[in-house]
């Protein structure tokens, strides 16, 4: 990943309270997700969020692309994504579990992976 300004890492904490938030995660389910301590995350929610590492900064961009992907997907129907987050499925990414689960087990990998897999699905 390229180097991140600082008005972009800015940007990239603001957005992941906004769209965990949006998803509906728990305060846990977001820890884990960004990989980060309960202490970062409180900070991050309230727009203190610090010197994030590149892995968090990269979740971060994998895990808006995932939105806009789905958001296509579900043609703006954005009430539809904590559902489908926790609803077990069958693709290849998921295998019969659901998103939320794998890409907290998989770490950045599995959000990139599931990204990918999404926006092809939205341009498909």
């Amino acid at each position: 990943m390229q180097k991140l300004t600082d008005s972009e890492k800015g940007a990239f904490q603001r957005a992941a309270p906004k769209l965990l938030t949006t998803w509906r995660l728990s305060d846990q389910e977001a820890q884990k997700l960004l990989d980060m301590s309960e202490f970062e995350w409180a900070r991050l929610k309230k727009g203190r969020g610090g010197n994030l590492t590149q892995d968090q900064l990269q979740r971060i961009g994998a895990l808006v692309g995932l939105h806009v992907a789905l958001t296509l997907i579900f043609s703006g129907d954005v009430n539809r994504l904590p559902g489908w987050l926790r609803a077990e499925n069958t693709g290849p990414v998921t295998r019969g579990r659901t998103a939320l689960e794998v890409m907290i087990e998989g770490g950045l990998p599995a959000i990139q992976r599931l990204s990918r897999y999404l926006h092809a699905e939205a341009n498909s």
